[in-house]
C-alpha cells in the first residue's frame, strides 16, 4: 500500500499534468484563433503602406529612395512579393508572415521562460499569459515593422537568459538586438533594456570587470550589424546611412507626441481590457524583486529587462495599440512567479 507522502505526491504529480495539458489546449485554441484573426480581420491604412513598401527594397534605397526609417523589416515581407500572383494574395501572404513572427514570439517566450530554470508549466504559463491579452490577439498579426523587431529583441533576451553565459552568447545578442534596431528605430528601447539587465546583474554580483566587458561585447555586436546594413546599401560611404538612421528619428521622438495630442487613451484602453493579465505580471514582478537581488543570472537579467522595457514603451512619445506588442511578450515571463 502507499503511504500518505507517497499517495499526496501522485495526487500532486496528476494536478500537474491536468494543469499541462488545460493550459497546452488553450495556448493551441488561442494561437489558432490568432492565426484565424489575421486571415479574416479587415486590413487598416499602415499595413498597405508596410506590405507594398517592401517592393521598394531593392530599389535604390539610401541613394534614390531616403526612408525615414530602418528597412530591415522590408526584406523579411519580399517573400510575400515574390510568391503573389496578385494584391489580395500579397496582403494575405503578408498577414501569415506576421502571424508566423507572432507565433514565434510564443516559442521564444516558453523558452526564455524555460532557461530561468522554471517548469515546462511554468512557462507554458507565461505563453498564455501573452494570448490572454486582447492588445496581442488584435495586433500581433498586422503588418508592421514592430513584430519582426521583437522576434529579434526577444531571441537576443533567449542568448542572454542561460544560466552558463559565454561572451558569444552576448555577442550574438549584440547582433540580434542590431537587428531588431535595423527594423524599427523603436527597439533601442528593448536594445537598452537587455544591456541594463546584463550590467545590472554583473554589478549585482560585484563584478565591475564582467558589467564592462559583457557591455562591450553587446555594443560591439549591435555596432557591426549596423555597419553591414550600411554597407550593404552604399557600400563603404556608411556616413550617410548612419546619419539618416540616427539623425532622423530624434526629431520624430522629442517631437512626435505634438503631431498627435490625447493620444493616453490608447493606453488607457490596453489597461482597461487586459487588467487581469497586466495585474499578473506586475504582481509577478513585485514578488520577484524579493529574492531577485540574491540570484545571478536569468532571473535577474529578465527581472531588469521587462522593466526598462515596460517604462520605456509606455512612455513612447506616440502610442499607438501596436507598440504594446513590443512590452507584452517581455512581462509575461514575470508573471509565474
Amino acid at each position: 500500500m502507499l503511504d500518505v507522502n507517497e499517495g499526496h505526491d501522485l495526487a500532486t504529480t496528476k494536478s500537474i499534468r491536468v494543469a499541462y495539458v488545460v493550459a497546452l489546449a488553450f495556448v493551441a485554441l488561442k494561437a489558432l484563433l490568432l492565426v484565424g484573426l489575421a486571415w479574416r480581420s479587415f486590413f487598416v491604412m499602415d499595413e498597405f503602406q508596410h506590405a507594398g513598401y517592401a517592393r521598394y527594397f531593392d530599389y535604390g534605397l539610401y541613394d534614390v529612395l531616403w526612408p525615414f526609417k530602418t528597412v530591415l523589416w522590408a526584406g523579411y515581407y519580399r517573400l510575400s512579393h515574390a510568391l503573389a500572383d496578385d494584391s489580395t494574395q500579397l496582403m494575405r501572404m503578408a498577414r501569415m508572415q506576421t502571424s508566423a513572427l507572432a507565433l514565434a514570439m510564443l516559442v521564444l517566450v516558453y523558452r526564455i521562460t524555460r532557461n530561468t530554470s522554471r517548469s515546462r508549466l511554468c512557462s507554458l504559463f507565461a505563453v498564455a499569459v501573452v494570448l490572454s491579452f486582447s492588445t496581442f490577439m488584435e495586433r500581433s498579426f498586422r503588418i508592421r515593422s514592430e513584430p519582426i523587431a521583437v522576434v529579434f529583441a526577444l531571441a537576443a533576451a533567449w542568448a542572454v537568459c542561460r544560466p552558463r553565459l559565454s561572451q558569444w552568447h552576448v555577442f550574438a545578442a549584440g547582433i540580434l538586438s542590431g537587428a531588431a534596431f535595423l527594423s524599427t528605430q523603436k527597439a533601442v528601447y528593448l536594445n537598452l533594456a537587455l544591456g541594463l539587465g546584463l550590467v545590472v546583474n554583473a554589478l549585482a554580483a560585484r563584478s565591475t570587470r564582467r558589467a564592462a566587458i559583457q557591455g562591450a561585447v553587446l555594443l560591439g555586436g549591435w555596432m557591426l550589424t549596423l555597419l553591414i546594413y550600411a554597407v550593404a546599401f552604399r557600400g563603404a560611404d556608411v556616413v550617410p546611412v548612419l546619419s539618416q538612421v540616427f539623425g532622423r528619428p530624434v526629431s520624430l521622438l522629442v517631437h512626435g507626441g505634438k503631431m498627435y495630442p490625447n493620444m493616453g487613451g490608447f493606453i488607457r484602453q490596453t489597461l482597461e481590457r487586459n487588467m487581469l493579465p497586466y495585474a499578473l505580471c506586475g504582481l509577478g514582478w513585485i514578488l520577484a524583486a524579493r529574492h531577485v537581488l540574491c540570484e545571478d543570472g536569468p532571473s535577474r537579467i529578465l527581472w531588469v529587462f521587462s522593466a526598462v522595457t515596460t517604462a520605456c514603451v509606455f512612455n513612447h512619445s506616440q502610442p499607438w495599440p501596436y507598440v504594446f506588442v513590443m512590452v507584452i511578450p517581455c512581462i509575461a515571463p514575470v508573471s509565474y512567479t
